[in-house]
């Protein structure tokens, strides 16, 4: 152990005056290449981060390819019970209508005069006899 020491201490004295020499070439060397495995390492992290989306995405597609039959099959379904619901209440509103025009049409002669006296005067000029019935075209 003694030996391993006194050959270490000795080679670093050796080398000493080498690397301060060299010191203002091999401490931006080094900064460089510890640039660059920084770099390598990001780039390996990133494709592998990148491999590992892709896996999940097609994991995902297939997964969903194989629910979307009974998703489509649920689809259809809603739809149908939709376009159910808004034929029945057309039709609900188509006869509430009809059955409104037959009360309007059953509904007795609707007098001028009588609209005339209740918000204005007679004036005499007026034809006063007449009296006008309101029709509703059948359908």
């Amino acid at each position: 152990a003694g030996l391993t020491l006194a050959g270490s201490v000795i080679g670093l004295m050796l080398a000493f005056p080498l690397l301060l020499i060299f010191s203002p070439v091999i401490v931006p060397a080094a900064f460089v290449v510890g640039l660059a495995m920084t770099g390598f390492m990001a780039s390996g992290a990133i494709g592998l981060t990148g491999l590992s989306s892709m896996s999940w995405v097609l994991n995902y597609i297939r997964r969903a390819r194989e629910h979307m039959p009974e998703e489509l099959e649920e689809a259809k379904q809603r739809l149908a019970d939709m376009a159910e619901y808004v034929g029945q209440r057309t039709k609900d509103a188509g006869q509430t209508i009809e059955d409104k025009a037959h009360d309007v049409r059953e509904s007795k002669t609707y007098d001028v005069r009588d609209r005339d006296t209740k918000a204005h005067t007679v004036r005499p000029d007026r034809d006063t006899k007449t009296t006008h019935e309101v029709r509703v075209a059948s359908t």
